[in-house]
């Protein structure tokens, strides 16, 4: 049986070119990214 993963991050602006190279780095896969108006 296969298996799912899943792995959401929430971060702010100045951090998510951070995760970006983080991910890159150990082969993870970003298939969905969205940037949201600040409180």
């Amino acid at each position: 049986m296969s298996e799912l993963y899943l792995m959401a991050t929430i971060s702010d602006r100045n951090q998510s070119r951070r995760f970006l190279a983080f991910y890159k780095e150990y082969g993870i896969s970003v298939t969905f990214l969205t940037l949201g108006r600040g409180t």
